[in-house]
């Protein structure tokens, strides 16, 4: 086996080794799956200021993480309730600890993006109380999704569908808090941003499989360059999505782009060009079917991925571009069958 390809079967083997580790969850509170989207919420300010808690948005617009200091008491507030009889929801104490309150509607709500749940009978924003502890001591963090931060439709706003080029501010949200029990705003902002324009990943892919359609046409293992290419993009693509502390994929997003590259590091070590072939054509179906799985994701604004959105996007464009190339070439050149060229007997 050359030093080439054992190197790339080390790598694919290494990162499917480091992604079986970082694919642990990584929010324990957040009840909302974490993932691409064209929204941002943001924390615009605290009123009143405090240095006792430190709020922000987690996934774009999927969640709200509260960091408090020791020693503080901070009651997160529902959607019931008014003035100062508000809903009690989350409560983290001075050790740190987390607690929820069973008889709270938001305890439900909360569970589903649209609020698509059945509430029990005793949760009411009036009810007395039912706390529940749900984070060890120490910890002086809550995560919770909140409904108020983002748009409560699958459906764009209707100035975002007018044109869903233009950045926009949909709204202006707050969360209402309790710090020692003096009353705390959270206040924040929704915002739509447009996805990666579609002309951008055309011209990656046709520029990408113009690069394979001639690059595979070269004869002995030249012509698996092409799909090693791919496969790489591809795997780097999906390991920056499933690294990334807020990502909620698994295993399954890396598996293709894995096997992609085995198939292409098997391609490279075979010299007979008829046994070439079928790894070649396995490591690009692969490619092309992750692509295509992830490419309306790729575009979008807001990624849980360590690449920066537009990069994400073009390496999955591109990874297509470089498969459906190699695949042209390998058909077009692909040999005849051994006895094709044979006399016949007549």
């Amino acid at each position: 086996m050359s030093t080439i390809l054992r190197n790339i079967i080390v790598t694919a083997a290494a990162m499917g080794t480091v992604a079986t580790v970082a694919a642990a969850p990584a929010h324990a509170h957040a009840v909302d799956d974490v993932g691409s989207t064209s929204y941002r919420s943001t924390v615009t300010r605290l009123e009143p200021a405090t240095d006792a808690i430190d709020v922000s948005v987690g996934g774009g617009d999927s969640y709200l993480r509260l960091v408090v200091q020791p020693g503080h008491t901070v009651v997160i507030h529902g959607y019931g309730g008014r003035g100062e009889d508000p809903e009690p929801y989350l409560r983290i104490d001075p050790d740190g600890s987390l607690h929820i309150n069973d008889n709270s509607p938001a305890a439900s709500l909360n569970e589903d993006r649209y609020a698509d749940v059945a509430v029990p009978d005793r949760a009411e924003s009036g009810a007395e109380p039912s706390w529940q502890i749900i984070g060890a001591e120490g910890a002086y963090v809550a995560e919770w999704h909140d409904h108020r931060i983002h748009w409560m439709s699958p459906e764009p706003p209707p100035a975002v569908q007018s044109d869903p080029r233009q950045r926009r501010i949909v709204f202006d949200w707050t969360v209402p808090l309790t710090v020692d029990g003096e009353p705390v705003v959270v206040h924040g902002q929704l915002e739509w941003l447009p996805p990666v324009p579609w002309w951008v990943l055309v011209v990656a892919a046709l520029a990408a499989g113009g690069l394979a359609l001639v690059g595979g046409r070269r004869s002995g293992r030249a012509s698996v360059v092409p799909v090693v290419g791919a496969s790489l993009l591809a795997l780097a693509a999906a390991l920056g999505e499933l690294l990334h502390a807020e990502s909620s994929a698994n295993l399954v997003g890396i598996g293709l782009p894995v096997l992609a590259v085995l198939g292409g590091a098997l391609a490279l070590r075979t010299t007979d060009e008829r046994s070439r072939f079928a790894p070649t054509l396995a490591a690009i179906v692969a490619v092309v079917v992750w692509g295509v799985s992830r490419l309306p994701q790729a575009r979008l604004a807001v990624q849980t991925n360590l690449l920066p959105p537009t990069l994400t996007a073009v390496l999955v464009a591109a990874a297509i571009g470089l498969s459906v190339g190699a695949l042209a070439a390998a058909l077009d050149s692909r040999p005849a069958p051994a006895d094709a060229n044979e006399p016949s007997d007549a």
